[in-house]
């Protein structure tokens, strides 16, 4: 059972970015790279997706649609909660998903857009 309806999976899902995808409608890209198909979602599988909070519900994140994105279940699992950095377990290389641990940053961008939120 999901704690989104499907119209906000959706909205989410539009978040992932199409580059390069042979089909951007149904595969695209997390955060970190890592190839995602929109049927996968809610599945451990090799492009399965989960919805991330980009400032983590730990640390006084919220349900707002501007702090949700979609992410590789094994990139959300392993992102921890040193916002605004998160640490990436899979990214891809051409065509497949490959093991590789890699430090990120949240946008500022982003960074702003919750913290005008109220989140920081």
């Amino acid at each position: 059972m999901s704690d989104y309806t499907e119209k906000e999976i959706e909205e989410i899902w539009k978040k992932a970015e199409p580059a390069g995808s042979p089909d951007p409608i149904n595969l695209r890209t997390d955060p970190c790279g890592a190839w995602i198909k929109k049927d996968q979602y809610g599945e451990k599988t090799e492009y399965g997706w989960s919805v991330d909070h980009a400032f983590p519900k730990k640390n006084g994140g919220t349900d707002d649609l501007e702090n949700l994105r979609p992410m590789q279940h094994k990139n959300n699992s392993s992102k921890g909660y040193d916002y605004p950095a998160y640490v990436c377990a899979i990214t891809s290389k051409g065509s497949k998903n490959i093991e590789r641990d890699k430090r990120l940053r949240i946008s500022d961008s982003l960074q702003k857009t919750l913290k005008d939120l109220g989140m920081s």
